[in-house]
């Protein structure tokens, strides 16, 4: 497959810019030597007041909820990387895995109180803050909000009781001071799954 429209250069407008107008695909192979969990690139530089939170959420307790394969390795790499690549200091590196509602609670705090454990840790205007994580996201068919799902889920349909809001996440985030803010979600929140829908009619 090839495309022919013309590609600019949106950031600069350089005419020095080479950038071919056909893209011919290419075939990409993995091998374990090109594996991003291996190799993985080790610097000098460090961020001794970086934050960082890594949840993977990969067992949940519901038979009707598929686990999320290769979640805890995930968890594992995103960590090495914090701290080998990015310099966060391991103790800084918080790593939760199968987070409970209790947890995202207890972490990033609730509708009413945005003072939990991430903004105690947080050194106002020093700290860069890194949130990542990786499990199962869903709609809630009653407010259409996005929720994360806690791995003690019982019921998809019930998120509104029963998952941590989007919403929540990222208001309790803006009232922490921090130095620079970084969220990755590595997760779907149409209701689908690699293997099927988690509720139907969700998306």
């Amino acid at each position: 497959e090839e495309y022919n429209e013309p590609i600019e250069d949106i950031a600069n407008n350089n005419e020095n810019t080479n950038i071919s107008k056909e893209v011919e695909p290419k075939e990409i192979l993995y091998d374990n030597e090109e594996s991003i969990e291996i190799n993985i690139p080790k610097s000098d530089r460090i961020n001794s007041d970086a934050i960082a939170i890594v949840i993977g959420n990969e067992t949940y307790s519901s038979p009707d909820i598929n686990d999320v394969s290769y979640a805890s390795e995930d968890v594992e790499t995103m960590r090495n990387y914090l701290v080998n690549t990015f310099g966060f200091r391991e103790g800084n590196v918080i790593v939760m895995n199968n987070a409970t509602l209790a947890d995202f609670n207890r972490t990033f705090g609730n509708k009413q109180n945005f003072q939990a454990r991430l903004y105690n840790l947080v050194k106002p205007q020093k700290s860069d803050v890194f949130v990542y994580y990786t499990g199962h996201g869903a709609p809630s068919l009653v407010d259409q909000e996005g929720y994360l799902v806690p791995v003690e889920c019982q019921d998809i349909s019930l998120l509104q009781f029963e998952g941590y809001s989007l919403n929540t996440l990222f208001e309790n985030l803006a009232q922490i001071p921090y130095k620079s803010l970084t969220v990755v979600l590595d997760a779907c929140f149409s209701g689908n799954t690699h293997n099927g829908a988690l509720i139907k009619n969700a998306s």
